[in-house]
């Protein structure tokens, strides 16, 4: 099977010398264990990516069910909700940056849309976010695959309407809980 990576278009850049965008992507964290994920629960296999880089923690690729996409927003919080009942992990975004060109093929290239990358693009981004890797070889890296990232509808649909759905119950329990938040003095 073949790994790619779903990424989020978060911020498109496009000075003279600097034509990228900033991808989100999400990972699993820990805060009190050593290992980025104990080998326990099915943390440790797939839909989980350990990226070639030390010290990195696990990427989501894909959903729980064994499908190859996030199509529905049941799927994302299916992985969230099996990431989180755990109070020792949770999900953390981060981000990558990859060349405009990257995404020509596509057709487009809009914020919030979520694109695949091969692994390999996926790992040369982040050695180049870390500093170890040249915007030069990041260029050759994504030059080997001549289709580039590849647009999924049905993901970007799903993410955004999940990222709606994030924000309207996090109004809502604000509103539930007014009292238990801090106020302007």
């Amino acid at each position: 099977m073949k790994i790619t990576i779903p990424i989020i278009i978060d911020a498109i850049k496009q000075f003279q010398d600097f034509d990228f965008s900033r991808c989100s992507f999400f990972s699993i964290e820990c805060d009190e264990c050593l290992s980025p994920i104990p080998a326990r629960r099915d943390l440790s296999s797939p839909p989980f990516y350990q990226p070639n880089i030390s010290g990195m923690p696990r990427v989501i690729f894909k959903p729980i069910d064994g499908t190859d996409v996030f199509d529905t927003v049941k799927k994302i919080d299916d992985l969230f909700d099996l990431v989180e009942d755990d109070d020792t992990f949770y999900i953390d975004t981060n981000d990558i940056f990859l060349p405009n060109t990257f995404f020509k093929d596509s057709g487009r290239l809009a914020g919030e849309d979520v694109f695949r990358i091969p692994t390999d693009v996926f790992d040369a981004a982040l050695w180049a976010r870390e500093r170890t890797l040249n915007r030069d070889r990041l260029l050759r890296t994504c030059s080997v695959h001549p289709k580039g990232a590849q647009f999924e509808p049905l993901e970007t649909k799903a993410f955004q309407d999940w990222g709606k759905q994030q924000i309207n119950e996090t109004k809502s329990r604000y509103h539930a809980n007014r009292n238990n938040y801090l106020t302007k003095i």
